[in-house]
């Protein structure tokens, strides 16, 4: 059901909100955003739809501001989408349609957890969603390089496990307490729902000799072609094993998409390793997990 709201001040209706439809293409594409790629066009038609919402705020007939949400598991709801006109900005609009949008992720998912995630340096954003009721939590630095890092020949690669069960349970061991990256910009709390949700055949695990410890990957699409690995200890740079059994993963997704796929790796903020690395890791961004608690 699409909710239409208004906005009004001494009983003069100042602004619409509504749900974005796939015939509100050319006014999302009508908004002045400024300088930069905006990948939302790129991908416009995908989000508007189910499981997914964007709403727009929109003012005698233009499309002022959008959010929305993304829903996975049916219980973890991403707050995003924001995008402001320029000639709308600076008047508190993305703040209070975030607001709105908050709300009704809530009403209209029945949502359990309820986020959204942005880089720490983006202030405007932060201070959106502060306004939404959310409060900032764990921090991700994103790691990115084109190769896996190089190493010893005698070294021993780590044992991939092939059985969807076990593959779960380690991913649900990993993450025991902490908040797991089950896509390229998308950390959820650890809970049951979540691992349920996981196509453990789309996903490698290899696990550490000393049967302790494991790591993930699994391609992902970001506008580029990643190879997403999930490791949450800090001692990645000194396993030689990790990446000797990841390079047939690596080597066989490149061949499969015809490119050479891009590593990523997420560093939670209190748990730095990659910055002291020996290896050629770049810094592509630093984010912020906010929550309602």
């Amino acid at each position: 059901m699409h909710r239409n709201r208004t906005v009004s001040r001494g009983g003069t209706i100042l602004a619409e909100i509504r749900r974005l439809t796939q015939e509100d293409y050319d006014l999302y594409c009508g908004m002045e955003l400024g300088a930069g790629r905006d990948y939302i066009r790129d991908v416009y038609h995908r989000l508007v739809e189910s499981p997914g919402r964007m709403y727009g705020w929109f003012e005698e007939g233009h499309l002022a501001a959008t959010a929305g949400w993304s829903l996975t598991a049916d219980t973890f709801a991403m707050l995003g989408r924001l995008r402001t006109d320029v000639r709308f900005r600076g008047r508190g609009i993305a703040g209070k349609l975030m607001e709105e949008v908050r709300a009704l992720a809530g009403q209209e998912t029945g949502a359990h957890w309820i986020g959204g995630f942005t880089e720490i340096e983006n202030k405007p954003a932060r201070r959106v969603l502060e306004q939404a009721g959310l409060i900032g939590g764990p921090e991700f630095h994103i790691w990115k390089r084109q190769t896996l890092p190089e190493v010893p020949a005698e070294a021993v690669p780590w044992k991939e496990v092939h059985d969807s069960d076990e593959k779960r349970r380690w991913l649900e061991k990993m993450y025991e307490t902490r908040h797991m990256p089950v896509e390229c910009y998308y950390p959820f709390p650890p809970e049951k729902p979540l691992f349920r949700s996981v196509n453990t055949n789309e996903w490698h695990i290899v696990v550490h000799p000393d049967g302790k410890r494991a790591a993930a990957a699994v391609h992902d699409q970001k506008g580029n072609d990643y190879l997403h690995v999930l490791y949450p200890w800090t001692d990645a740079d000194r396993q030689p094993g990790l990446w000797k059994a990841l390079t047939p993963v690596k080597e066989a997704l490149d061949a499969r998409l015809e490119t050479e796929t891009i590593v990523w790796i997420d560093e939670y903020g209190d748990q730095p390793w990659v910055a002291s690395s020996t290896q050629r890791w770049e810094l592509d961004s630093s984010w912020i997990l906010y929550e309602r608690i």
